[in-house]
């Protein structure tokens, strides 16, 4: 297991399952009242899925893959319904923003970006990690 998310309303937790030779990666989704499988949905081609997340009300679930993809599966239907190619490298971290119209991702290409949830592949922003760095500023609390 690579990646997990919770539903939101509480029924349920996705698990991030690694693809194996020649297999595409799954997502099982298990009922937390029983502990039992509820839902299998599976990625495309062999490469793993490695972080999911879902939306505010769990009908919508964004996955990060290691071949640097973002998938977008709509629960209800158990369906992919949108891809896009991310990262040059695998995908490391993805979410949707709090009011729903962009999702986040982040590659090991040391790089954050932010799409258009409702167009495939339209990126929005994008921010470069700098790993020679040190901040400008720290916060003291």
């Amino acid at each position: 297991v690579k990646g997990l998310s919770a539903n939101p309303d509480g029924s349920s937790v996705i698990a991030a399952c690694c693809a194996t030779q020649g297999t595409a990666s799954l997502l099982q989704a298990f009922s937390l009242r029983t502990g039992k499988p509820i839902q299998t949905l599976e990625g495309k081609g062999g490469s793993a899925v490695g972080a999911v997340h879902h939306n505010h009300n769990g009908s919508l679930m964004a996955a990060a893959t290691e071949d640097g993809l973002v998938q977008m599966f709509d629960l209800r239907s158990s369906s992919t319904i949108m891809e896009w190619d991310a990262h040059k490298g695998p995908t490391t971290a993805v979410l949707f923003s709090s009011d729903e119209t962009s999702v986040f991702s982040a590659g090991v290409d040391g790089l954050v970006k932010e799409w258009s949830a409702h167009m495939p592949g339209k990126e929005l922003s994008k921010f470069e990690i700098r790993r020679d760095r040190r901040p400008d500023t720290v916060i003291d609390t």
